[in-house]
Order: C-alpha cells, then sequence, then structure tokens
C-alpha cells in the first residue's frame, strides 16, 4: 500500500494513520538491529563468512538503503499524522524512539564504513598475493614445460640408441650367421652331398629364415643376398655344374631336374629334400611357395610316389602342380638366373611370412607374395617345353 493510499484509508479511518505508524516504527526498529549485527561483527569474523569484501558491502548498504527508506516513510507518516488526531502520548513516544534509531543508525553506518575500509585493505592485499602466487606459478609452469620438452626429446633420442642398437645387434648376427654356414659349407661340407642346384635352394632358405632374414625385416638391408648369391657363383661347384650341364645359354628346366634326381637316386634322399623344400606342410607353418623350389619338391615327391614312371612324365605334372599353386613355373634359365632366382625366391618367401605373422593374420592364398613384395624377373615357360 502506498503513502497515498493510506492517507486516503486515514481520513476515512483515523486510526489506520495510528496502527500504520506503529507498524512502520516496529519494522524500521528491525532493520537497524539487523545493521547493526552485521556491522558489528568481528574482522576475521566477517572474513571468514563471506570470504570478499564485495558481498559484505552490498549487504550493509542494502540494509542501510531499507532503514533509509523507511525513515522516509515515517517522516511521511509523521507528516500526516499532523492532519490527524493522535494522542499527544503516542506521537511523543514515537518521536523519541525515532531519534533514538536515528543515532543507533548513524553508529552503525560509522561501523560499517570502518568495515568496508578494512574489508578493502585486506581485498588489496589478498590481490597482491595472488598476482605474486600467480606469476610464481605460471614461472613454474614454464619450467615445467620445458623440462617435459627436453624429456621427450631425451626419450626420443634414447628410442633412437635403442632402435640403433637392435639394429647394430641385427647387423651383427646376421654377419656372423652367414660367416658361419659358408664357413660350414665351404670348410666342413655342409650340404655338399647333395645336388648343387638344391645346395643353393637351401642355403639360401636356411639364411632366409635366420637372423639374415630377421635383420632384413628390421631393416630393409638386403646386403646377405647378395653376399650369398655371390659365395654360389664363386664356388667351384657352381662351375662344375656348368661343365656337367654344358650349361653355356639357357637351360630347359627338365634338364636341371633331372640332374637333380640323378643325384639324389634313393627314396629317402628324395624325400628328405623335398620336405626341407616345404613339401607336405600347411601354409601355416611354412613360408608361402617359390615356384622353383616348389617344382624340384614336387618333382621329388613324385618320383617316391611313382618310381617307375618317365621322368619327363613326373617332370610335367610337377610343373603343372606348381602352376596351379603359384600361378607361375620356372623356365629355361641361365646359370647366373637360377642362382639369384633360387636366393630372392626364399628370401621373399621368409619376408612374406614374417609380415604375416608380425600382423597376426592368417596366410594368404595359395603362394602369393604380399603386394610390394615383388620377386625376381620370372622366366616365360615356353610352349611345351617339359611336356611329355
Amino acid at each position: 500500500m502506498s503513502v497515498m493510499d493510506l492517507r486516503v484509508l486515514a481520513e476515512r479511518i483515523p486510526l489506520v494513520a495510528d496502527r500504520a505508524l506503529v507498524e512502520i516504527v516496529n519494522s524500521t526498529e528491525t532493520a537497524g538491529h539487523l545493521a547493526d549485527h552485521r556491522a558489528g561483527e568481528g574482522f576475521f569474523r566477517r572474513l571468514w563468512s563471506k570470504g570478499t569484501g564485495a558481498d559484505r558491502k552490498r549487504e550493509v548498504q542494502g540494509t542501510q538503503a531499507l532503514a533509509r527508506a523507511q525513515r522516509l516513510t515515517v517522516d511521511l507518516v509523521r507528516d500526516l499524522g499532523e492532519h490527524l488526531s493522535f494522542t499527544s502520548l503516542n506521537v511523543a513516544l514515537v518521536s523519541t524512539r525515532l531519534d533514538e534509531l536515528a543515532r543507533e543508525t548513524e553508529d552503525s553506518g560509522r561501523l560499517a564504513r570502518q568495515s568496508l575500509g578494512e574489508v578493502s585493505e585486506l581485498a588489496s592485499v589478498v590481490a597482491s598475493f595472488m598476482d605474486i602466487t600467480t606469476r610464481r606459478l605460471d614461472a613454474v609452469e614454464q619450467r615445467l614445460d620445458t623440462h617435459a620438452a627436453l624429456l621427450d626429446v631425451h626419450a626420443a633420442a634414447l628410442l633412437e640408441l635403442e632402435r640403433r642398437q637392435v639394429h647394430s645387434e641385427l647387423w651383427q648376427n646376421s654377419r656372423d650367421t652367414v660367416d658361419a654356414l659358408m664357413r660350414k659349407w665351404r670348410t666342413y661340407g655342409a650340404y655338399r652331398s647333395l645336388p648343387w642346384p638344391v645346395q643353393a635352394l637351401l642355403l639360401a632358405r636356411q639364411l632366409a629364415a635366420g637372423k639374415p632374414g630377421e635383420h632384413e625385416a628390421a631393416t630393409g638391408d638386403r646386403e646377405w643376398r647378395e653376399r650369398l648369391t655371390g659365395e654360389l657363383l664363386a664356388d667351384p661347384g657352381y662351375t662344375d655344374l656348368r661343365e656337367a650341364l654344358e650349361w653355356r645359354e639357357r637351360l630347359p628346366l627338365a634338364a636341371l631336374l633331372s640332374h637333380v634326381l640323378s643325384g639324389l637316386p634313393g627314396a629317402d634322399e628324395r624325400l628328405m629334400v623335398a620336405e626341407l623344400l616345404g613339401a607336405g606342410l600347411p601354409p601355416g607353418l611354412r613360408p608361402p611357395h617359390g615356384p622353383l623350389a616348389l617344382v624340384t619338391a614336387r618333382t621329388l615327391e613324385l618320383a617316391v610316389l611313382r618310381p617307375q614312371e618317365q621322368q619327363k612324365h613326373l617332370i610335367h605334372q610337377a610343373r603343372q602342380d606348381t602352376f596351379a599353386e603359384c600361378l607361375t613355373r620356372p623356365g629355361p634359365m641361365t646359370a647366373q638366373e637360377f642362382v639369384r632366382w633360387a636366393v630372392e625366391e626364399q628370401a621373399d618367401a621368409a619376408r612374406a611370412a614374417r609380415g604375416r605373422a608380425g600382423r597376426g593374420l592368417a596366410p594368404g592364398g595359395r603362394g602369393a607374395l604380399p603386394d610390394g613384395d615383388a620377386g625376381p624377373a620370372r622366366v616365360p615357360d615356353p610352349v611345351g617345353e617339359g611336356s611329355a
């Protein structure tokens, strides 16, 4: 209800102004007590209860504004009372109490101003402390970032050193393996009891499955292939083979396979060599078949299974089986092409098997090498060569 409404009502009901005056004085006293209570709190009590000076300042100012508004209302009502009939007792009591409230409000205002000053001073100290702390934290974060960057650099350097160490160990192991096998082959006669073409295939298969092949898979270094090829081409047995077969230009594959069969007359020897070349194993337990090794193994197997059949028929069937699995079959080739093909074929097969094992995949198609592992140049098979 506004003051104007109160005046209109008091003109009709005079006691309304009396009651309104008492209620306003009572509410003014209550607001003043509240302001006194808030302004009289101790310094640390005010700091603990609110934590910031801004909220404290707004609360005290709001309460003082309420008291001022109520005092203005009282003034208006007092002005209203001059035009109404009040008892002198009520007027005296109200006037006395209003004077007391005015003094108490002034005291509370001083306390509030003092409190606000203290809070403002504390706020400036806290702000200064926070600024110093923030700068220190920024410096610490910069140092931590610098240390983290250095640690990353050191970690990368350690990883690179570790990688180089592993590659160096693999390289040394690869060279040691090749040296040891070549020494056994040249000096102690390893594989020497077998036909020379079989020696070349088995030497390449052993090195591809051992440390040299492991080093190649890790680093891509194919040095061992060139070294083995050079050792084979420089071996006296290579010269003897060319002389025995009159291998001057390209030699038909049937002649080479016939030489292998004649060098392994016993069934046990034939079956042993065939199995050494991967015959009789599922794809998951061996490297992919290469056509040169497969046609040799298949010829030896068929010779054991069909001892009475003519060699040309066995060789023709072995070539057909090889083509069905590898989609290619060796044709006529020079002696140097045979050596390089034997080494590259076994090396590529072992590398493909390592790649599948590293990816955890099942072996792929029948005899197929993975994309990117290009084998040696294939010699086309002329129509009818080696057929029955």
